[in-house]
């Protein structure tokens, strides 16, 4: 699955519980037209999500550097750069969801 597709899925299955028993239980299983739908609101999430806020930039950077200091000197390039990448970016989707929503601040 790639993110798109991913994004979509968690968004229907977040929802899921507010429809009746005639839809189907997984995304996989929805028709093109809705998967289409969940995937269309998948793209503009990750769209808005293409600039990073401050906070994101400092947990990348912070995650990026921590590894290279903490890297095994044997680890190939290739696999130090994996990692640098993988890290800082789940660092930054982290510091994003801790910034909080104030959407849901105001309607609780």
């Amino acid at each position: 699955m790639n993110m798109v597709e991913r994004v979509a899925a968690a968004l229907y299955a977040e929802g899921r519980d507010n429809f009746d028993d005639q839809w189907p239980k997984n995304f996989g299983e929805l028709s093109s037209f809705w998967k289409q739908a969940y995937s269309e609101k998948a793209r503009a999430a990750l769209e808005a999500m293409m600039e990073p806020s401050e906070e994101m930039k400092a947990a990348g950077h912070e995650a990026a550097i921590s590894h290279v200091w903490t890297a095994d000197p044997n680890t190939t390039v290739e696999r130090t750069k994996e990692a640098i990448c993988r890290l800082g970016y789940q660092a930054m989707i982290k510091a994003a969801l801790e910034e909080g929503d104030t959407v849901t601040q105001e309607v609780g």
